[in-house]
This record gives structure tokens, C-alpha cells and sequence, in this order.
């Protein structure tokens, strides 16, 4: 992805490979936004979550909550940005963001993101997650894009595309963020008391917890355990 960089941005502690410019948007509860340009043409796929933009809901560190339009989800770089008024214009919001819900618009389904859970891994506080259920322990999502170059045969040509990293799946405990696999067993490090009862319920039920919805429900009931 190529950024392109102006020197008063520079002196502010921005990169020299970003193009970006302050613009204030008073529709947004006065919020600071930054523009970014990107250029994706030469790269195959898409670095988004939805490719179409789409509506929904923001909280900021302030705990000001904001109805938005034209938002989509970079998942290559881990940021919330708003359609610009440019056709490959994005605005970036500067300032914090903790949770955002944003409706696909193919089927206005919505997902939630929440940041602030400390570190996993090599993942900062300010990494977005997917919210896949929200209790007292709640199962989190992590997945990414990356971008995967090949060689074209014989030609001296360098294909680019964006490729769907492989989910990562966490829970947070005594506010403590925890990998976890997603298959069957793999609850037991994270419970060792309760693993006995985690296995009798997946067999029970017959979950595969190498399947999302699965997975959700078994930690659906790991919670109702620790009431």
C-alpha cells in the first residue's frame, strides 16, 4: 500500500509514507478526523470487512456515543475509517475509539468491536475485536487481512491480493484477555475446574467448537457455570 507524505503532518509525529490532512466534521460531534489516500489499485480483493459502506454506532474514549453514515472496517490495518469526499478519500477519526457497531449492508446484520483489552501476543490495547459474546466472560474475535504476493510463472510478474487471516479466539477473565483453540478440549486450559462439565455439555450437545456458532454456545454456557 502506497502513502504519500506532506511536511507539515511530518513535524506533528505523523509518517512521512502517509498523506493525511486535519479536517474537522461538526456532523460528528466536533470530531477530529484525519484524511488518508490509499492505493489498493494493483492489489486483488479487498482490505475491508464489507466492502460496501455502511451505518452505524461509535464510542469514543469520552464515552460519547455517535450515530455514523459511510463507515467501513479496514481489517489490513486495524482502523475504523468514514467515506472522504474524494473517491479514494478515507477519513481516519484521531481520536480514541473503544466499541463500534457497524450493520453489513447486504443484509444489515451488525458486528460489534470493542478495543481495551490489554495485550495478546503482539496485539497493543488499541486493537480492535469482535465481540462474539458479551457476558461476565466474554469470547472475542481477532482476524485480520494481510496482503500475499506470488510470482506468475515464467513471467517476472508479481501478483498482490488480499488474503483473510485464520480467526484468533479469546477470552477475557478476571480482565485478562486469553487465547483459547477453537476446538473440542480447547476450553480446558482456560477451566480446569470446570472442564469436566465444559466436555459433558459439547458431547451432550454435539458441538463442534472448531465452528464459530459452536464455540459461541459452549462459552454461552461456560458462563451460566459462573453464576
Amino acid at each position: 500500500m502506497k502513502k504519500y507524505g506532506i511536511v507539515m503532518l511530518i513535524a506533528l509525529g505523523f509518517s512521512s509514507a502517509t498523506y493525511a490532512q486535519m479536517t474537522r466534521v461538526n456532523n460528528y460531534a466536533n470530531r477530529n478526523l484525519i484524511e488518508i489516500v490509499k492505493a489498493d489499485e494493483n492489489i486483488a480483493g479487498t482490505r475491508y470487512l464489507f466492502e460496501k459502506w455502511g451505518n452505524g454506532v461509535i464510542k469514543f474514549q469520552d464515552n460519547t456515543t455517535v450515530n455514523v453514515s459511510d463507515i467501513r472496517f479496514d481489517q489490513k490495518d486495524g482502523v475504523l475509517v468514514k467515506k472522504g469526499e474524494g473517491e479514494k478519500s478515507e477519513l481516519e477519526f484521531s481520536e480514541p475509539i473503544v466499541e463500534f457497531r457497524i450493520n453489513n449492508p447486504e443484509n444489515n446484520e451488525s458486528k460489534v468491536f470493542r478495543s481495551g483489552f490489554g495485550k495478546a501476543g503482539s496485539d497493543a490495547s488499541k486493537s480492535f475485536y469482535e465481540v462474539l459474546f458479551d457476558g461476565g466472560i466474554p469470547l472475542l474475535k481477532k482476524q485480520q487481512k494481510t496482503i500475499l504476493e506470488s510470482s506468475v510463472y515464467n513471467s517476472g510478474v508479481v501478483e498482490k491480493r488480499f488474503v483473510e487471516d485464520k480467526p484468533s479466539y479469546y477470552i477475557v477473565k478476571n480482565n485478562v484477555i486469553t487465547p483459547i483453540k477453537a476446538s473440542n478440549g480447547g476450553l480446558d486450559e482456560a477451566f480446569p475446574n470446570q472442564k469436566n462439565d465444559i466436555n459433558s455439555y459439547v458431547k451432550s450437545k454435539k458441538l463442534n467448537l472448531k465452528n464459530e456458532n459452536d464455540l459461541i454456545e459452549a462459552v454461552t454456557y461456560v458462563n451460566s457455570l459462573q453464576k
